[in-house]
């Protein structure tokens, strides 16, 4: 097979050949090596393998080396993993760490991901390694998902959000300095898993979401990509421009901070929920050459109303102002609203109150403070009705 030279290696050392693992995958051979002492600890963090293999064969098309064969082995390295072509490396002093003490398994599922994202179709230039690892990424946690670890991959994105990583979000996904491409791996890695997931929550089908992706493999498949193709293959697969999307959220540092208030009240025939939305970040959105375009962010925003019946229903509204004003209308009396009840969206929600029928606004300490409807005519120029 084709191969790109920075997946070349060679590892010699007194390796032992673990034989209780599953050892063909379709006829493949499938092989594992590791030190001796590491021998029971080396079998538990590779037993996986061939799960992974199969999933994502099912998910993003048939493993890309299928002809010769996939190896699992530990080596002496810098980092915890690593995708050489057809063979997943791992730490070897992070292998000898006593089970349950660092998540090897999803290292493993992270590099065995990298033989599609990263080998089978590679990245042109260290500017867009997100291609690399921000998909590698999405899938160490898909992977638990699908095997029913965790109920769904944001129950783990949610940690890596801008408290944690917020100094390495500060800079954009793409890569600017290719000096150090790994200088802000947190916005490579996690703040790339991220745009990957939203994809897959505004597609809100996974089949059409994985057979976009599977495609995006098949087309250049053994080649060379820049992030315009897979923003082309998305369009392509969604039917809707993209280019605002990848603007703000691969070459634009930083991410989105939201202030939220809320109203409820009766109208003829039911009730109504005024949502007014301001962005409150100071950067512009840049494209790919740091031309500023706009102050804020062209995302669907969701928001979910809880009835006084203890039932609750998800609206979907697309936010393209800095201040903008949205009426949600019910048949049933609203008690309280939640915007992105689910964490499916990276940001930063600076405020969100609510109020009653007495324009008392509710803070989020359930402090009431005396306020004006945002949303009444006049107030705002922009009311649409969902």
């Amino acid at each position: 097979y084709p191969i790109t030279t920075y997946l070349v290696m060679v590892a010699i050392s007194n390796y032992i050949e673990i034989t209780s693992l599953s050892d063909t995958y379709n006829a493949m051979p499938l092989t594992y090596f590791c030190y001796p002492e590491h021998l029971g600890l080396a079998e538990y963090q590779f037993a996986q393998v061939y799960d992974l293999i199969d999933l994502f064969s099912d998910k993003l098309g048939e493993y890309p080396f299928i002809g010769e064969k996939h190896a699992s082995i530990e080596i002496p390295m810098g980092s915890s993993g690593m995708e050489h072509q057809t063979i997943t490396c791992v730490n070897d002093e992070t292998m000898g760490r006593p089970i349950g003490e660092f998540p090897m398994r999803v290292i493993v599922a992270h590099e065995v991901a990298h033989q599609w994202f990263g080998d089978w179709v590679t990245m042109k230039t260290w500017d867009d390694i997100w291609l690399n690892e921000g998909l590698a990424t999405f899938f160490q946690f898909y992977y638990r998902e699908a095997f029913g670890e965790i109920s769904a991959v944001i129950e783990k994105l949610q940690i890596f959000n801008t408290d944690m990583f917020g100094d390495s979000y500060m800079n954009s996904i793409y890569v600017r300095d290719i000096s150090d491409p790994f200088a802000h791996s947190g916005a490579i890695y996690f703040k790339g898993s991220w745009v990957v997931h939203m994809l897959r929550e505004m597609i809100d089908d996974d089949v059409l979401f994985f057979s976009i992706l599977e495609a995006y493999l098949a087309d250049f498949s053994y080649g060379n990509v820049q992030t315009s193709d897979f923003r082309i293959a998305f369009e392509d697969g969604m039917g809707v421009p993209l280019v605002s999307y990848f603007d703000q959220w691969i070459y634009t540092p930083y991410w989105p901070i939201y202030s939220i208030i809320y109203e409820k009240s009766s109208t003829a025939g039911g009730y109504k929920v005024d949502i007014n939305v301001q962005q409150l970040q100071e950067h512009y959105i840049v494209d790919i050459d740091e031309i500023p375009l706009r102050d804020y962010y062209i995302m669907p925003l969701t928001f979910t109303v809880h009835y006084t019946d203890e039932t609750s229903e998800t609206f979907t509204v697309t936010n393209d102002q800095s201040n903008q004003c949205f009426q949600l209308l019910t048949t049933k009396e609203p008690d309280y609203t939640v915007f992105d009840e689910s964490r499916d969206m990276l940001k930063e929600v600076s405020s969100e109150e609510g109020s009653d029928d007495d324009g008392i606004f509710v803070d989020g300490d359930g402090n009431g403070i005396p306020g004006d409807n945002p949303c009444e005519d006049g107030v705002t120029e922009n009311c649409d009705d969902n």
